[in-house]
């Protein structure tokens, strides 16, 4: 730990990390999760995932971290290969499962068992992703789509849904959340939306969430001038929380 207090994580990824009770992130051709000496380690298959990120990590039972390249996507169940023990799996790559069923490249996870799937045109899938470990199924694993919606953008941050619909607007997505009566849930459009109240002429980078009712827009000006944007998703209305820089990185989901 320096004197600061920043911890280093990983000195070797070779992708952005993800975040959720912990962290998880690629080295080379391994994906890590946790941190210091906890740290469990997964080779993916060999060749199976050029220019690949971890997109996220579903937590709905036990972690499963979703691996997407240019061939498609993988399932690391981090459970498999460790129940009752508190050493790290085996170096195999037997907990690892290509993801059937995508038609379309896996961008990110969302709330509870949320994946969301760019397809083409400007269409954007989501549901979840089934296999081996759902109550009483020995089926491969599959993403299941269960909506689709046209945008020029989706994130599906924890406290909204969130959206660039075609002529640009930014809105918030009304949804209701569905079951499927074994474990999976996810958030289904009504058809109703809201726009953000954006200051005017804003262009829009990103989407995350922030707190249960914010969302932080990485967005830029006619100026160039770039900054976090918060927006209340309950009453839509928005204001400048910091500047960004033109290089800052910042988290992406």
């Amino acid at each position: 730990m320096r004197a600061d207090g920043v911890v280093l994580v990983a000195a070797d990824a070779t992708g952005p990390p993800v975040t959720d009770s912990t962290t998880t992130w690629l080295e080379g051709e391994e994906v890590v999760r946790g941190t210091g000496r906890r740290q469990q380690r997964q080779p993916l298959p060999a060749g199976c995932c050029d220019d690949a990120e971890v997109v996220g990590v579903d937590v709905d039972m036990d972690p499963d971290v979703l691996v997407a390249g240019a061939d498609g996507a993988w399932l690391w169940d981090t459970y498999e290969g460790r129940e009752g023990s508190v050493a790290p799996p085996p170096d195999t790559d037997e907990w690892v499962w290509p993801v059937g069923g995508l038609r379309g490249r896996l961008v990110a996870t969302g709330s509870g068992s949320e994946v969301l799937v760019e397809h083409p045109g400007g269409r954007w899938g989501w549901g979840y992703v089934g296999g081996p470990r759902d109550p009483g199924s020995d089926a491969p694993v599959r993403y299941r789509e269960q909506e689709r919606v046209t945008a020029e953008r989706v994130w599906l941050t924890l406290p909204a849904v969130v959206a660039v619909e075609p002529g640009g607007r930014l809105v918030v997505l009304r949804t209701r959340v569905r079951y499927d009566g074994v474990g999976h849930a996810w958030r289904a459009p009504t058809g109703q939306s809201a726009e953000l109240e954006l200051p005017a002429g804003l262009r829009v980078h990103g989407v995350v969430g922030e707190e249960r009712t914010t969302v932080l827009v990485d967005a830029t000006d006619d100026a160039g001038r770039r900054a976090w944007v918060r927006c209340h998703v309950r009453t839509l209305s928005c204001e400048v929380a910091a500047g960004l820089g033109p290089d800052d990185v910042v988290p992406t989901r």
